[in-house]
């Protein structure tokens, strides 16, 4: 695409350099040699701009609807391109994608912008994803169940995202000493100062309430022994 294509932006100046000497310096042959690069200059640009439009990184407004179109994924009220860029990103991984691990890293990495991804298969077919950003549901109450319905559309059939977890990507992560001293974590604070003990990791796990109503998608019935965490769960006082 428009990566691997090179814009010139320089095509008059390069053809004023490819004058010989005996005309260089004469303002009405170099005046003519400007005015005819200078079309070359325009349909370059004029061919950029539709091959950048065109693409998901480059488009705005009602190129980027566009986009949706393609993907089937149409712009929320008010949802600024930037924001849609991002679900548009996501959708395109979810079409493609196959349950590779590799995806899920990708598409969580987009939905987070986080810099550091761990994957970590657990059993019965579940797996948790850990970043270096902090997911908090009590400033932002949809952000988890937003950030677990879209990795659950690239995880394989058969396969359960059953926890997000997330570490401080401050640097002051608590810690128990190791032999890693380049990376910087904290360790437990005290009474005299509670402020200088390092920050715990969170774990987030999707909450689906429990209801007889099987037809619902956003409930859950009754859990087994075999596979006890796909129950929903009860309302508590």
């Amino acid at each position: 695409m428009a990566d691997s294509i090179l814009k010139i932006d320089t095509h008059i100046a390069d053809a004023l350099n490819r004058l010989l000497e005996q005309y260089k310096n004469k303002p009405k042959t170099e005046g003519l040699i400007s005015a005819l690069s200078q079309q070359f200059q325009d349909m370059e640009d004029v061919t950029f701009s539709l091959i950048l439009g065109r693409e998901i990184s480059s488009a705005v407004g009602a190129q980027l609807d566009l986009m949706g179109t393609i993907v089937n994924l149409s712009r929320a009220s008010g949802q600024s391109d930037d924001r849609y860029r991002t679900l548009l990103y996501v959708k395109v991984g979810q079409n493609t994608s196959q349950g590779a691990p590799e995806k899920l890293i990708s598409i969580y990495k987009l939905l987070t912008d986080a810099n550091t991804i761990l994957y970590q298969n657990l059993n019965r077919a579940s797996i948790m994803l850990t970043v270096d950003k902090d997911i908090d549901p009590l400033n932002d109450p949809d952000d988890v169940t937003f950030i677990y319905t879209n990795l659950e559309d690239v995880a394989a059939g058969g396969v359960r995202i059953d926890y997000l977890s997330c570490f401080s990507p401050d640097g002051d992560s608590f810690a128990f000493a190791g032999p890693n001293t380049n990376i910087p974590a904290f360790g437990f604070s005290n009474t005299i100062t509670p402020a200088d003990g390092g920050k715990l990791a969170k774990i987030h796990r999707l909450i689906v309430p429990f209801s007889f109503d099987g037809l619902s998608s956003s409930s859950r019935g009754f859990s087994s022994v075999l596979d006890p965490l796909v129950g929903g769960t009860l309302v508590t006082t």
